[in-house]
């Protein structure tokens, strides 16, 4: 049973206790027919008490009799001309306890409801998921909700839906059989911040955190990205439209917080608790299975994975060109082989914002496919590449930070080492490689072949310092906080 009906039966049988000492009175005051009314009401109200249990409970719920018994005293209550008025409010309460001891016992479940949209993000979401999903006092369904391409003119373009891309052993519920006003969930968690303000996707219009702040009292932003450093503190300060609406955000850490000056966003809001895609790397990364071709094809060869961002493409005017440069390093580097995965809305970014290099793009692509020592990965998770890759090349991105996390190396296109002096850093990823530095993809490829990472014990423990919960328990702390929070309002 929800807990919002288990509270409003309860608080029915305050009521009820209420209507007794009124009906002792009238009997006390000879008003036999007021008391004889509000017998009727009271047993009226005890009926559609019992029905109501029943019809969520079914069988399991074996305190019926108790409110057959109640209707019975009311019954002869009712019938009877030399009942007092404090023997009637007594039998009453007496049977009316009975009932309420019963209907006390039923387990109340909350209603906490998942509204990711993209296949490829579930993973900023899922272990939060399985914390509610084992809670015997939750009822947790994962909903993934449509999304629309955006246009250049930003008009909605294609509808996706990517329910059937979520892993086998989540319990999808469509959208289209959960009416979330109807509902009226108890907790509701997003992992999409930009309402109606993205201009490469969308969710549809209905989820956005604006709509969707009306029909619960308990709704909980995470963020679906890890970021570490800025310029300034000052530029780390995001202010989404989710954060005027939502009533929870959670973070990673501490630094991530502080960057908001307190009259932006309350304070409050703020649940420095760590990241669901830590909880990913630390629990499950093991667990995960490889195409059976990407085994084939690296056939006992090093693989480094290659992360294409959406930033890069959106930054680099001759981004085309660098990929171009990165895939020709490749040609005669037979001893590993490069895994490229694009940001899953990459392509949808090109046409999008940046339609004039759409067939170029396509064109790269193509050559991607056919080169003898590069793999493109599709995959909706980045994980299989995360288990089965040596090493990462990427420019800044929250995989980096992820990757960390495995203890495997990196080395980023972007930035240099000593940056971190100069920066604000949330999380240090810094015991990296960098290309600024003067490491070449040459130089990085000899050091993964070799086993020659300088920096793999540091790596793990520097950026887990800064972390909440790198252990792995995100997810739950974040479920038992949320819960905690909600039921101090409720």
């Amino acid at each position: 049973m929800r807990k919002a009906m288990k509270d409003n039966i309860m608080g029915v049988f305050r009521t009820m206790y209420e209507a007794h000492g009124i009906i002792r009175q009238y009997i006390n005051d000879d008003m036999r027919e007021n008391a004889y009314e509000l017998l009727c009401d009271c047993q009226n109200t005890a009926v559609e008490l019992g029905n109501t249990i029943y019809e969520v409970e079914n069988d399991s719920f074996d305190g019926l009799h108790f409110f057959e018994e109640y209707c019975e005293t009311v019954y002869q209550t009712a019938i009877s001309t030399d009942i007092s008025g404090e023997a009637a409010q007594s039998l009453l309460d007496e049977k009316l306890n009975a009932a309420e001891a019963a209907a006390e016992k039923i387990p109340a479940k909350l209603e906490v409801v998942f509204l990711p949209y993209k296949a490829s993000m579930w993973d900023s979401l899922e272990s939060i998921w399985r914390a509610a999903d084992a809670d015997p006092e939750c009822n947790a369904r994962v909903i993934p909700i449509p999304y629309y391409d955006r246009k250049p003119d930003h008009s909605f373009g294609m509808m996706h839906y990517e329910g059937k891309d979520f892993p086998d052993y989540v319990p999808i519920t469509h959208y289209t059989e959960y009416d979330i006003e109807s509902n009226q969930p108890d907790i509701i968690y997003i992992h999409n911040p930009y309402d109606d303000c993205n201009y490469v996707t969308s969710v549809a219009p209905e989820y956005y955190s604006f709509e969707l702040r009306k029909h619960t009292p308990m709704l909980v932003y995470v963020l679906y990205y890890l970021s570490s450093s800025y310029k300034d503190r000052q530029s780390g300060a995001v202010m989404y439209s989710a954060y005027n609406h939502v009533d929870k955000i959670v973070i990673p850490t501490q630094g991530h917080k502080e960057c908001h000056p307190r009259d932006s966003v309350p304070y409050d809001k703020f649940m420095v608790l760590g990241s669901p895609k830590i909880d990913y790397i630390v629990n499950q990364l093991d667990k995960e299975e490889i195409p059976a071709e990407w085994t084939e094809r690296c056939n006992g060869r090093k693989v480094i994975l290659m992360n294409s961002t959406i930033g890069q493409l959106l930054n680099d005017e001759y981004w085309c060109n660098s990929m171009y440069d990165l895939m020709k390093s490749f040609d005669d580097i037979d001893d590993c082989i490069l895994l490229w995965r694009p940001h899953p809305l990459l392509k949808a970014t090109v046409s999008s914002m940046r339609p004039d290099i759409e067939k170029e793009y396509d064109n790269l692509v193509a050559a991607m496919a056919d080169h003898k020592n590069i793999i493109i990965d599709t995959n909706p998770s980045v994980y299989p590449a995360m288990k089965l890759s040596d090493a990462l090349i990427s420019d800044y991105s929250s995989i980096v930070m992820q990757y960390a996390f495995t203890g495997k190396p990196a080395l980023l296109t972007v930035q240099k080492s000593s940056d971190k002096d100069n920066m604000y850093v949330c999380m240090d990823y810094f015991q990296n490689y960098f290309m600024e530095d003067g490491v070449t993809i040459k130089d990085f490829v000899d050091i993964v072949i070799n086993d020659r990472d300088e920096f793999k014990n540091t790596r793990i423990s520097a950026i887990s310092a800064d972390t909440a919960n790198p252990d792995g328990s995100c997810g739950s702390k974040v479920h038992e906080e949320i819960k905690s929070v909600f039921n101090a309002i409720g």
